[in-house]
């Protein structure tokens, strides 16, 4: 049975994908939401014209969402690159220094912040995968008056009720991903559903999300539970799931927790009883899980190959001839968060000077 998708609200593709894999057409084309919205006061670059602009970035690269960090990491890699080829920033040589926030510690992340910006003297933040990483490294740029890019956190707050005048993001908020599958989910599957959700901001907000875009479609929350990141065993979650008897058990977990929990509700059965989905699903995790769990409805925001868009052809080759792999949606992200710090100077009138 080959894999559909249905474009849905804002651009965003949900997709049924059928047991034993994911193929050519199947995760189709899920526009990026780059815009930028907010109004921002000027910056001050801090390079003077014999020094490197520094781009520091803040992610993942142990833990629970390291493949994600990681592949983050790679796009921004690429994009230091071609903008070095392009004459830098301001014709300064681009620098990207790279700090490991771990995935679920916003100490660390908060800590590695700082260390970037006074330390390294970075003139551009790039960071989190993590929301609750993301929204609190947010108040250190702020407090710095750092240009701050967020590649990967979707949480509605951080350019919502907790924004800040200095702080953007390249990804699509929760809300949107909410939104783009409810439809899908209610008409194909059923109203009842049951939420596996991991205990932060990103998925609390999705969640809220997910139940705010049901009910309006006459959707129901029959029940749910909140897992700490790095969840190993999810057997607890996945009875009471069961014994809930819903329509759809709905999983928002991430990175290696949504590996373990699909793998663990195949070993279990659940996918014979039950329809299985999210609002979010990776490459990295779907290659991951063995065939079998790689099914489910879920809105994927990347795929390599859209014949009908500029440029992506050459933005896959030359992932692809870095990493040995296909871009996924945090390839791109890492590389859109790195092109914004170059594109951003002459927009909001840069200086040269150095701020002490």
């Amino acid at each position: 049975m080959p894999i559909t998708h249905e474009f849905s609200w804002e651009g965003s593709v949900s997709l049924a994908i059928s047991r034993g894999g994911f193929g050519r057409r199947g995760l189709l084309k899920a526009g990026l939401v780059v815009g930028i919205s907010q109004v921002a006061s000027p910056f001050i670059l801090r390079a003077r014209a014999a020094e490197v602009v520094k781009i520091g970035l803040d992610d993942p690269l142990t833990g629970t969402y390291a493949g994600l960090g990681k592949n983050e990491l790679i796009g921004c890699q690429l994009a230091v690159e071609q903008i070095n080829a392009k004459g830098g920033i301001l014709g300064r040589k681009v620098e990207l220094v790279v700090e490991d926030s771990t995935s679920g510690d916003a100490g660390t992340a908060v800590q590695k912040a700082r260390k970037l910006i006074d330390g390294d003297k970075v003139d551009f933040l790039i960071g989190n995968v993590n929301s609750a990483l993301s929204l609190a490294m947010a108040q250190v740029s702020n407090e710095k008056k750092i240009l701050h890019v967020v590649p990967g956190a979707h949480t509605d707050a951080i350019t919502g009720a907790s924004c800040h005048w200095n702080v953007f993001r390249v990804c699509n908020t929760t809300q949107t991903l909410a939104s783009a599958v409810a439809s899908t989910l209610i008409k194909d599957y059923g109203k009842n559903w049951y939420y596996i959700t991991p205990d932060y901001a990103y998925g609390h907000t999705l969640e809220s999300g997910m139940v705010k875009a049901a009910a309006a479609l006459g959707g129901s929350r029959v029940g749910g539970d909140l897992t700490p990141v790095g969840a190993v065993d999810f057997s607890s979650y996945l009875i009471k799931a069961q014994s809930a008897n819903p329509d759809v058990i709905i999983f928002l977990t991430q990175g290696d927790d949504m590996v373990n929990a699909l793998k663990q509700a195949v070993q279990f059965g659940l996918d014979k009883k039950l329809h299985l989905a999210g609002a979010e699903q990776s490459l990295e995790a779907l290659e991951g899980l063995p065939p079998e769990a790689r099914i489910g409805v879920w809105v994927m925001e990347w795929y390599w190959k859209q014949p009908d868009v500029p440029h992506v052809a050459e933005f896959a080759e030359a992932i692809k001839a870095r990493a040995g792999r296909v871009p996924t949606a945090r390839t791109w992200l890492g590389f859109a968060a790195a092109w914004t710090c170059a594109l951003e100077p002459s927009a909001f009138g840069f200086t040269h000077s150095r701020r002490s």
